[in-house]
């Protein structure tokens, strides 16, 4: 039996523009007045997360499980749990919620892959009358090189699934991506939507991105992003055009400035008023000597000066951690508190808790806490292969977690439970086995423990993750 392990990912829908990673700059469009600032879509904001996962963990520690809890309109709380295979490889999420103190059964997406580890399906599933029905999936085919030539998305439909949308790409002998043709399924063919055409330097960097759309015969031009970049790839402005039908319109440009160590410094918005380019905003950044990110500070221009409009502040632990940020606004005279974020880490810098508070006029009000648990990852010389199958429910667990052990429940067992330090906490023989066996965990403190049991000369270990 494969070993699976598991972990968490986390749905940070909060996260503001100028709170990405140092090096990164926010998304285009740009939408820099207050009066239609929007948020990142769900997908960017999951990406970035998922990048500052990796980049935030000892690459021998594997994130497994994790829990959100959210102050705001009363208390709530959720949980993603991810399991993986042998290759670290995702292949099932499940998010729960918790209700009168039991996790209860939410959603959960399930991943293949290829042989070649390519993600080929992603299919996600909802809990309905004690089983899990089909919502949503995620089809990819690749090409001999390993790059993404189709992605098909589905809809369940009572009995099947039914064709929603599709994607088709191109690549050149570079293994650069070409064309984008989007279609959408009318119950009977598939009709042309969007298209995407990319171009690129002699250096494959990409440099001119051109959507159109399909007019019901044709291709027609829709508008385009052309990128200038300097000596080292850096993109230092970017122009948006519209087409107007005959002609390319201006209407929106980005310039972005390095310091020494290619990081932005300055990133400035422009619009196009029809003769010129005018100011519209801009990101100050500033950075501590090891190339954190200390400050970020996005300002309006009024047709004459530039005003102040938000700010962010961060600071450092020893290790290079971010540990405290504080957000501001300007209320036209000063800055005025907005929001702060603590986060807190193991021995090994895995980041084990984010925790967020806003400020409402008076006082800081608790907003949502994120935790982190995470398990040493073990070399197949160190891990035993499981002969035998178990099952640990609820898990995570608040109070108490059961045990089964299926076929093997007869036999006589010896369990172990050890903490993340590998610590014994619970140590017992069973003469008659185990089956359905309740274990009251509501002393414990939080965190990850792991479930050791022994059969004879077999041997089956499982993690445990314990919230309170």
């Amino acid at each position: 039996m494969n070993q699976i392990i598991t972990r968490t990912t986390f749905l940070l829908l909060g996260m503001l523009i100028f709170n990405l990673t140092n090096a990164q700059i926010a998304p285009f469009p740009y939408h820099t007045k207050s009066s239609d600032m929007k948020l990142p879509s769900l997908e960017f904001i999951m990406s970035k997360n998922d990048n500052l996962n990796k980049d935030s963990r000892d690459e021998n520690d594997l994130l497994i499980a994790g829990r959100y809890e959210y102050f705001s309109n009363g208390y709530s709380s959720d949980s993603i749990e991810f399991f993986y295979n042998d290759n670290n490889l995702e292949i099932e999420r499940i998010q729960r919620t918790l209700k009168a103190g039991e996790w209860v059964n939410d959603q959960r997406t399930i991943i293949e892959y290829d042989d070649q580890k390519n993600r080929t399906v992603f299919r996600r599933q909802f809990w309905e009358n004690n089983m899990w029905v089909n919502d949503y999936q995620t089809i990819w085919k690749y090409d001999s090189n390993n790059n993404r030539i189709m992605e098909l998305n589905q809809n369940w439909l009572i009995a099947d699934w039914e064709n929603e949308g599709q994607s088709i790409f191109e690549f050149d002998n570079s293994n650069n991506q070409i064309l984008e043709t989007d279609q959408k399924w009318d119950g009977v063919k598939w009709v042309n939507e969007t298209q995407n055409v990319f171009e690129y330097d002699d250096n494959n960097n990409l440099i001119v991105s051109l959507i159109k759309y399909w007019n019901g015969i044709d291709w027609e031009n829709s508008f385009q992003y052309i990128r200038e970049l300097n000596s080292s790839g850096n993109e230092i402005v970017m122009t948006f055009q519209i087409w107007g039908g005959l002609d390319w319109t201006n209407n929106l440009q980005t310039i972005t400035e390095y310091n020494f160590d290619d990081i932005a410094t300055i990133f400035l918005i422009k619009r196009w008023n029809g003769l010129s380019w005018d100011n519209d905003g801009q990101y100050l950044y500033t950075y501590d000597s090891n190339s954190n990110r200390i400050s970020a500070l996005y300002q309006n221009w009024n047709g004459i000066n530039w005003e102040n409009f938000l700010k962010s502040n961060s600071e450092y632990d020893a290790n290079n951690n971010r540990i405290f940020d504080l957000d501001v606004t300007w209320n036209g005279v000063s800055w005025i508190n907005d929001g702060q974020s603590f986060f807190k880490y193991d021995s090994n810098n895995n980041r084990i808790e984010d925790f967020r508070q806003n400020w409402n006029g008076v006082s800081w009000q608790n907003s949502r806490r994120f935790m982190y648990y995470y398990e040493t990852i073990m070399s197949s010389a160190q891990l035993e292969k499981e002969h035998f199958p178990i099952q640990v429910y609820p898990n995570p667990s608040a109070s108490h977690f059961n045990m089964d052990l299926g076929n093997n429940a007869t036999h006589p067992v010896q369990v172990n439970m050890f903490n993340s330090m590998g610590e014994i906490t619970y140590s017992q023989y069973f003469q008659n086995g185990i089956q359905n066996h309740s274990f009251d965990v509501s002393s414990y403190s939080e965190g990850t423990y792991f479930i050791e049991l022994t059969i004879g000369k077999n041997r089956s270990i499982q993690p445990l993750i314990i919230v309170h």
